[in-house]
């Protein structure tokens, strides 16, 4: 058995009405209102400490993938500074220092120098 929890999933013909509400609470873009008046359909009762359950499962799914944004920015900023580096390396070697100073800041040059070193 398959199941689907994103948006693109969709209503499965035949599919049992459980699935359908367990897409709905792991939705990740469905806004808590409309969360709850899907449990209230599924005659899930809708009381304050079912509320906060359900705020709280909201923010968790945004904090992990807020950390893995984080976790993303920082490779790709690990990944620079190593590409960064070895086009220095490059650049001293091929007695061009001062060109590589220059572009520091420039993404244009960089990718150009990039490309042209082969980094």
């Amino acid at each position: 058995m398959i199941l689907g929890f994103n948006e693109r999933s969709g209503y499965q013909e035949g599919e049992k009405p459980i699935w359908n509400l367990l897409r709905s609470l792991f939705s990740t873009t469905m806004k808590v209102e409309e969360k709850l008046e899907i449990l209230e359909r599924y005659d899930v009762p809708v009381i304050e400490d079912v509320e906060e359950e359900v705020l709280d499962m909201c923010n968790l799914g945004r904090g992990v993938y807020e950390n893995g944004q984080k976790s993303g920015i920082l490779l790709g900023e690990d990944k620079l500074t190593y590409r960064m580096g070895r086009l220095k390396e490059a650049m001293i070697k091929a007695g061009r220092q001062q060109e590589f100073l220059d572009a520091v800041g420039n993404m244009k040059a960089m990718d150009r120098l990039f490309a042209e070193f082969g980094i």
